[in-house]
């Protein structure tokens, strides 16, 4: 009985958690979506699961780490054919995402695999 009681009790505060740090999300950015793919559907990491790993918590408004460093989300760009100009883009890419890194957690948000 008292497992019981302590598993719902862990249950309820770790969702509770889980809906408060979704409301500090940026509007672009769903729990649901995958951070990065696994070779299953089972071993991808969405945003939610990335979110526990970090210890998120929402924070006046913004998501924080256990380090209380705010997190940001990164899109790379993913592209089945890649444009002409695609080198500039990925090197525009990789400075912005390092300047972002040296103040934040960064959740780099990656391209699915299946994407031709």
């Amino acid at each position: 009985m008292l497992i019981t009681l302590i598993g719902l009790l862990a249950l309820v505060v770790s969702s509770a958690s889980g809906q408060d740090v979704a409301r500090c999300l940026p509007p672009d950015v769903r729990p649901d979506e995958v951070v990065s793919y696994g070779r299953t559907a089972k071993e991808n990491v969405t945003v939610a699961k990335k979110l526990r790993e970090l210890k998120a918590r929402c924070h006046h408004g913004k998501l924080i780490d256990r380090n209380k460093r705010e997190i940001r989300f990164f899109r790379v760009n993913c592209w089945g054919h890649p444009p002409p100009n695609y080198l500039e883009i990925k090197e525009r890419e990789r400075a912005e995402l390092e300047k972002l890194k040296k103040a934040y957690t960064v959740v780099v948000m990656g391209c699915d695999p299946r994407i031709p």
